[in-house]
């Protein structure tokens, strides 16, 4: 699903970018990112990024 194989999900309390529980937290070896993906029958949207972490949040 995840247009990297650089990328991986992380728990967000890792990352700059704590809490909200519709956020799903990643990070890239590369800092490149997919602006959309789906995973568990929901699609997450890029909403931000700091460096090699960013979090996608789901439409609901």
């Amino acid at each position: 699903d995840v247009s990297t194989k650089a990328t991986s999900i992380v728990d967000c309390s890792v990352t700059p970018f704590k809490g909200a529980s519709n956020r799903l937290c990643m990070h890239s070896d590369n800092g490149s990112f997919a602006n959309s993906f789906s995973r568990f029958g929901t699609t997450f949207y890029l909403k931000g990024k700091s460096g090699n972490y960013a979090y996608y949040e789901s439409a609901r």
